[in-house]
């Protein structure tokens, strides 16, 4: 791929959605971390759904407010059609695929999840831009395989790329109409909960050209839901360099305070001693900085699966010692063999998808 001339006088756009009443600390907190991680500027959005809105005061001074009840009222009408009384939580994360009519003056942006660590600038992600057209959208393949049966491992929400400016005078805009006007009922059979990612992920299957896969690093999900499944260690397999962790299980979520640092990526050590610190807490009974004792539910205990993940964020975080690194532990239903490459797997799931290059 071509590289993309990144000007300095060039805005980086990333947005969010932003959900309940703690999201200025979470914005706050993952704004601080990505614009340390490049000389470029950096312009945060805040997507809010909620009524009556936020005040001023509860939105950091980087971010732009965009509420999504000044959205034409036709877009309203196709998005709750969309949602159909699903849950506040899938409601809100259902505007994503309506941006384009959200941000109308700005042409491409990052739509970012909170629970996100960078371990490259945030500038390199911009730059895969350059290699989306004639696509409008780009996402990496999810790890938790929820779309197996419908023949594709689908796509995570958690890191996005829209080309709003294509998105509106392109196919994508009547594409988007018909899944509203409930021609495609059959999206919602599996996973209607995971919404933005389950939209996009039907759209996709049905128009590969609308599409391109991310590299897997840039997504490195730290789920661990199919631990005990066969393909779990291949799933999570990624040949390419680890530029971003996802930490979407709600365990590992909690070492996001000590790595989402305000100097950018966080080293090796910190790594290491947050994590270490997570496993000593849990492994006593309490959770990190909590003062209550730790839930039954496997989700919240240390075990094999939350090793397999710590070895995950070491190699981000450690990867100029990559040497010295030792195995990543076996899945309890895996054995780690040789898996294929993740071209290999990109390459053989969407019709007319193409993976972007790193």
């Amino acid at each position: 791929m071509a590289a993309l001339s990144l000007t300095r006088k060039e805005v980086i756009h990333v947005a969010f959605v932003a959900l309940g009443d703690g999201f200025r600390r979470r914005l706050d907190a993952v704004a601080n971390h990505i614009r340390a991680s490049t000389s470029h500027a950096v312009q945060f959005h805040a997507i809010v759904s909620a009524e009556p809105p936020p005040p001023p005061s509860s939105v950091p001074s980087c971010c732009r407010l965009h509420m999504v009840g000044d959205a034409p009222p036709l877009v309203h009408a196709q998005h709750r059609n969309l949602t159909n009384r699903r849950a506040v939580k899938t409601a809100a994360f259902l505007w994503k695929p309506f941006l384009f009519r959200v941000l109308t003056d700005i042409d491409r942006v990052i739509v970012l999840d909170f629970d996100v660590v960078l371990h490259a600038p945030v500038h390199h992600l911009w730059r895969l831009f350059d290699g989306l057209a004639p696509a409008v959208l780009a996402l990496a393949h999810d790890n938790g395989a929820p779309y197996r049966s419908w023949g594709t491992p689908g796509f995570n929400g958690g890191v996005q790329l829209h080309h709003l400016a294509r998105m509106r005078g392109h196919q994508y805009s009547v594409v988007l109409g018909d899944y509203a006007a409930g021609r495609h009922p059959e999206w919602t059979a599996l996973e209607p909960s995971l919404g933005d990612q389950t939209l996009f992920t039907h759209i996709c299957l049905r128009h590969g050209q609308l599409c391109r896969t991310l590299p897997c690093g840039w997504n490195r999900q730290l789920n661990t839901g199919r631990f005990a499944h066969a393909s779990f260690a291949r799933d999570h397999s990624c040949s390419a360099a680890c530029s971003l962790t996802h930490y979407n299980q709600p365990l590992l979520e909690q070492l996001l305070p000590a790595l989402q640092r305000r100097e950018g990526a966080p080293s090796c050590a910190a790594c290491r001693a947050a994590v270490a610190q997570l496993k000593n807490h849990t492994q006593r009974g309490v959770g990190l900085g909590a003062t209550q004792r730790i839930p039954s539910n496997a989700r919240w205990r240390w075990g094999p699966s939350k090793e397999f993940m710590g070895g995950v964020i070491e190699r981000c975080c450690c990867a100029e010692q990559a040497e010295e690194l030792s195995p990543l532990p076996v899945p309890e239903g895996g054995v780690r063999a040789s898996f294929p490459s993740d071209h290999e797997i990109r390459a053989t799931t969407f019709n007319g998808e193409r993976p972007l290059d790193a």
